[in-house]
Formats: C-alpha cells, structure tokens, sequence
C-alpha cells in the first residue's frame, strides 16, 4: 500500500474541525426538531446540542460565533443562551 503525506497549516485543520462540528451541530438541532431519537432521552439530545454548541464556540472568535449563530434556528427548551460564548 502506498501512503501520501500532506502537509497542512494548523489553521487548515482547525478550518476542517469547525466545519465539522458545525456541520454536527446543525443536524443535531434538525433532528431535535423532527423529534429523531438520537438519544435515549430529550434530555440527553439536549445536552449532546449543548456540548456541541460549546465546542464550536472553542473555534471561533466572539464575532464569528455570533453571526454564526444568528443563523440558527435554537431550540427553546434548551437554557443555555445561543449567544454564549
């Protein structure tokens, strides 16, 4: 087998981890709409959003994040605010 090596810059990476989680995130909070059982409870959906919602925050700046998230639609029983960074 052969194998390649790439090189990429941590900012690339970092590029490739945020869409990512972004990307978990946004289905996530479809599925939680649609009421898919994702988890065994709501309750554990809920924190699984919160989870992802905080580490997606670890990835971008305050401004970023905020625009980001003034696009997404955020459940309402879920106390923790979009905004928070």
């Amino acid at each position: 087998m052969v194998t390649k090596t790439i090189e990429m810059t941590y900012e690339q990476v970092d590029a490739i981890v945020l869409g990512e989680l972004q990307s978990a995130l946004e289905t996530n909070i479809k599925d939680y709409f649609n009421n898919v059982n994702v988890c065994d409870t709501r309750k554990e959906h809920r924190r699984l959003i919160k989870s992802l919602h905080r580490t997606v925050s670890y990835f971008m700046s305050h401004n970023d994040f905020n625009d980001y998230m003034s696009e997404i639609d955020w459940p309402e029983d879920i106390t923790r605010s979009k905004f928070a960074w």
